[in-house]
């Protein structure tokens, strides 16, 4: 939030934020430093719904890429991996994801199963500010549980000093403990 609050008191403008999202992006469209959104939701955890991130989608004062959670996950593993796209066996299919989300498209496997799936385009950042709910006293990032020492994996491009990052123990199916526990 830090950050959020430095941008605010700033000139910055047309920004282009993605983000799971939360208060940091209502805060941002209230503002008025928002262009585009590109989320998986937008919540203020015990609200439902951002009221200024609404209102900026609903006037018309944003333009907005949605996902649904899974779907964005891959498309940072996606970028993560340096991959163009990422096919995805989504539930998405069924909804209006697709159709609020031009940029995604069906592919077809290329084995005997002639599964139907979802291509997900890579979501390639210039920045990452990845936030957590907790850390240890060496800033070792964790969501859930006690962290780990035997699972480690490397933080691409390497940092300077360390540069391992721990694992938590969160459910693998776990969208925010697959953006923490992999490095990405």
């Amino acid at each position: 939030m830090a950050v959020v609050r430095a941008l605010l008191r700033s000139p910055v403008k047309d920004l282009t934020v993605v983000s799971y999202g939360g208060p940091d992006v209502g805060l941002l469209c209230a503002a008025g430093k928002v262009r585009r959104v590109v989320f998986g939701f937008v919540t203020l955890d015990s609200i439902a719904f951002d009221p200024w991130f609404g209102r900026a989608r609903e006037t018309g004062a944003i333009e907005v890429t949605e996902y649904d959670e899974g779907m964005f996950c891959v498309a940072l593993r996606a970028a993560a991996e340096r991959l163009p796209f990422r096919p995805i066996r989504a539930a998405g299919l069924g909804s209006d994801v697709p159709r609020l989300n031009p940029q995604l498209r069906t592919v077809r496997s290329p084995y005997d199963d002639g599964e139907d799936l979802l291509a997900v385009p890579a979501l390639n950042l210039d920045v990452a500010l990845v936030y957590l709910n907790r850390a240890d006293a060496r800033a070792t990032p964790s969501t859930w549980g006690p962290i780990r020492t035997s699972t480690t994996c490397t933080a691409w491009p390497p940092r300077s000093g360390s540069s391992r990052w721990r694992r938590s123990s969160a459910p693998a199916s776990s969208p925010r403990a697959a953006l923490s526990s992999r490095c990405c």
